[in-house]
């Protein structure tokens, strides 16, 4: 199946350095990295069990990152 998407590119300019803005979007999303995915669905008991340890890890955006890799490297 081919889905065609329309996409908005929104492009925001700062004066803070990269760093500060990698920092700030780390807190707003939280992350699970250290936990690691599969511990969470391991443990729970039933639905609700891991949606509370699923939510523990949610930043304040209410997103979380789960694995991270540094392109630049």
């Amino acid at each position: 199946m081919i889905q065609e998407l329309r996409v908005q590119h929104i492009e925001h300019v700062t004066t803070r350095s990269f760093e500060k803005v990698v920092a700030a979007f780390e807190h707003a999303v939280g992350s699970i990295e250290e936990a690691g995915w599969p511990a969470l669905p391991g443990g729970a008991r039933d639905e609700g069990e891991f949606r509370s340890r699923v939510e523990e890890h949610l930043g304040p955006s209410g997103f979380t990152r789960f694995l991270t890799l540094d392109h630049g490297d």
